[in-house]
């Protein structure tokens, strides 16, 4: 029996360069090499891992490996120093978003840390998009994380570490919609019951109590009952 053709490329010694290679199919039928850099190393490993999710996002486009410039890592580096201080609250203290940018950081690097920033396109953001999913997040919540994606790269176009025809190529790629994607919905936010309010209010204290009690009676927000000056 012939022997079957493996569909997922494999990570392989090129004996004679001692680099990293993976064999690719093109559209037409034929196949080339795509070298990934000194074998076993951490930055060889992630090109792999990184055109492995550009083939199962987009199976029919051809992939290129992506050498000099700028890193998307170093890139990051001066994103994340910007963000520490942009996203604070009053009080000083660091905002939700901060926490959030980081976790997209993370997965930009592990994907693309030492790619070139200005070779970052929509097929790239796709792939990162397909990872949350395959993460199990909600749709929301990974269009919210593709957004911040989309405006991280904005900020790096205004600093003019990346040509602003990358943020403009990134623009295009639109949002998962609802029952168009493997990604789930989210449970939806119901109000609390009136009895659980009740049997809270007693544990609360006395002007957590009364902020409760307004809201129940005037349906303002907690925002808002936060906000009330004597």
């Amino acid at each position: 029996m012939p022997r079957r053709s493996n569909p997922v490329p494999t990570y392989r010694l090129h004996r004679v360069t001692g680099q990293a290679v993976m064999t690719v199919k093109n559209t037409d039928g034929t196949r080339r090499d795509i070298y990934l850099g000194k074998y076993g190393t951490p930055e060889s490993k992630a090109e792999y891992e990184r055109l492995l999710t550009e083939i199962r996002t987009t199976p029919s486009v051809p992939i290129t490996a992506r050498t000099g410039g700028a890193t998307v890592n170093e890139c990051l580096v001066a994103f994340i120093r910007h963000a520490a201080v942009h996203y604070k609250g009053p009080d000083g203290k660091p905002t939700r978003e901060l926490g959030e940018y980081r976790a997209l950081v993370r997965l930009l690097r592990e994907l693309y840390g030492h790619t070139p920033a200005a070779s970052f396109g929509p097929l790239a953001l796709k792939a990162v998009r397909q990872r949350l999913v395959e993460s199990g997040l909600c749709r929301p919540l990974v269009n919210r994380r593709v957004g911040r994606g989309k405006r991280l790269f904005k900020w790096l176009a205004s600093e003019e570490l990346v040509p602003a025809t990358t943020y403009q190529a990134l623009a295009t790629v639109s949002g998962l919609q609802k029952g168009r994607t493997p990604a789930p919905e989210p449970e939806p936010v119901r109000p609390a019951s009136d009895a659980d309010v009740v049997a809270t209010l007693p544990f609360l204290p006395a002007a957590f109590a009364g902020m409760v009690e307004l809201q129940r009676l005037s349906g303002m927000r907690p925002g808002e009952d936060c906000r009330i000056n004597p």
